[in-house]
């Protein structure tokens, strides 16, 4: 209730959370947030997610939706080397 309480009208307040309580946050944001978008934070290849991004918009009435998972890491061959 902090972060609605801090968003703006219409402003967008965004959650790293865990998937094993996403049910409560859900639930406590859809009584006065909408829009609501959950991206999958995928760990590594073969690994379910254990949290996902969660995003709403204060004082919206768009419905839910799972988007697309965010994949962190990246190949080997694809990340940056070491300073």
């Amino acid at each position: 209730s902090f972060a609605l309480h801090m968003a703006a009208k219409d402003g967008g307040i965004t959650f790293i959370h865990r998937v094993d309580r996403l049910g409560k946050l859900l639930s406590a944001l859809e009584e006065k947030t909408g829009g609501i978008v959950v991206f999958p934070l995928w760990p590594r290849a073969g690994k379910a997610a254990k949290r996902v991004l969660v995003g709403a918009r204060k004082g919206s009435s768009a419905p839910l939706r799972m988007s697309l998972p965010i994949k962190p890491y990246a190949p080997e061959k694809d990340r940056m080397p070491a300073m």
